[in-house]
């Protein structure tokens, strides 16, 4: 998987986890069904009495206590909340780009190329980097890293400008 598509999925998640939540808020009670005909348990069959209407006990039964459907309990769906454990971590943020500072120890204008000297082994770019040179602070030329490649110095190519030894690369 591709390194770019990992924001946009970790914003598509986010955006399904919000949707849950706000279906959950909206208490939606679920429909009932049941397997005559999906009516509700409690409706009155066609012909039959009033739900309310108390009925009298057989003889012999003792009567049993009228149900009041304001009284009794309504099942409410448990609040959808997202789990720790079902949401991914999103991934770490890539390092910022390594910072390869070095200046121009040798340089042969005839041949257009240069030695760099990055002062420590592992500040040394992979080749074919382009890096700008600076004088003073000022845009001079860029260069191109080419082997060989001999840590903390490295040789490069004059792509443009004119240079000399001393100036910055980076």
């Amino acid at each position: 998987m591709k390194t770019a598509h990992l924001p946009f999925l970790a914003m598509m998640c986010a955006l399904a986890s919000m949707t849950c939540i706000l279906l959950a808020e909206q208490d939606v009670p679920p429909k009932e069904s049941t397997a005559t005909g999906g009516e509700h348990p409690s409706a009155p069959a066609a012909g039959s009495e009033h739900p309310q209407a108390p009925k009298e006990p057989a003889s012999g039964e003792t009567p049993k206590a009228a149900a009041d459907p304001s009284e009794t309990p309504v099942p409410v769906p448990d609040q959808a909340k997202p789990k720790v454990e079902d949401v991914t971590p999103a991934p770490e943020p890539p390092p910022p780009p390594p910072n390869y500072q070095g200046t121009v120890a040798f340089l042969d204008l005839k041949q257009k190329f240069v030695i760099i000297d990055f002062k420590h082994k592992n500040n040394v770019p992979p080749v074919r980097s382009e890096l700008g040179v600076y004088r003073n602070g000022r845009f001079v030329g860029s260069i191109r890293i080419t082997p060989p490649v001999k840590p903390p110095n490295a040789s490069a190519d004059i792509l443009q400008g004119s240079l000399r030894q001393g100036d910055e690369v980076r």
